[in-house]
């Protein structure tokens, strides 16, 4: 019998330890109370008296620091601590409160990441720039030299609407303008001193232009190369 509601307890406290919403109270200032309330490293026991418990944080004003090797090297935020500076949101800029990395190198950026009290999400990369969703939309900030992006290890850029590819950098570094389906496509490309538009209309005598002039694209002839002075 003993066994059996060993078992049964077992089972209700696993089951209200899987919940998501808070369950904590502030132990007795008397040691014994304290260690069952405890967190350990090892982990806690889903049966008794803290059972149920499963907050991690403090009841007061007060961030919670996370050291290692005698360094903090990141926080968990409070009283509004965190904002991103460029967004569109004035006020209150988007300021609110989440997990703060921070810097290795002193007087560097920290790498944050929180919700606002906007109702905006943000990840903030120090002074280089931001993502945030707000206003309906996933935004991007940068910052000093601007936007820098990279495709390596013969990567390309493929921009999409709807799952739908309207344009393309490939790993030869031109440009596919146009649903990428389609063989009527625009392809952009520049070597050295030249540049060259090649478009397939799908049907003959059609204009297209190049270097700001028109000409009319012949089948098979479609081609036109340019040489410009500057691009």
């Amino acid at each position: 019998m003993k066994q059996n509601l060993l078992i049964i307890l077992f089972l209700v406290a696993r089951n209200l330890s899987a919940q998501s919403v808070p369950q904590g109270i502030p132990p007795n200032t008397n040691t014994a109370d304290r260690a069952i309330s405890a967190w350990y490293r090892g982990g806690n026991n889903p049966i008794g008296p803290a059972g149920a418990n499963n907050i991690f944080g403090t009841r007061w004003a007060s961030d919670i620091w996370i050291m290692t090797n005698s360094t903090n090297i990141a926080r968990f935020t409070h009283n509004q601590s965190l904002a991103v500076p460029w967004d569109a949101i004035t006020p209150p800029s988007g300021s609110g409160d989440g997990l703060s990395i921070l810097p290795q190198v002193p007087n560097s950026g920290s790498l944050d990441l929180f919700t606002a009290t906007a109702g905006t999400t943000h990840i903030k990369f120090g002074g280089s720039g931001a993502i945030s969703g707000q206003n309906g939309r996933l935004e991007h900030f940068a910052t000093g030299t601007g936007f820098y992006m990279d495709a390596v290890n013969g990567g390309f850029f493929k921009f999409a609407r709807i799952g739908v590819v309207t344009c393309r950098v490939g790993n030869n570094n031109f440009w596919r303008i146009g649903e990428q389906t389609d063989p009527n496509n625009l392809n952009v490309s520049a070597l050295s001193s030249r540049f060259s538009v090649l478009f397939t209309p799908p049907t003959p005598n059609q204009f297209v232009a190049c270097a700001g002039e028109l000409h009319k694209c012949v089948p098979l002839l479609c081609r036109r190369s340019c040489i410009l002075s500057s691009f």
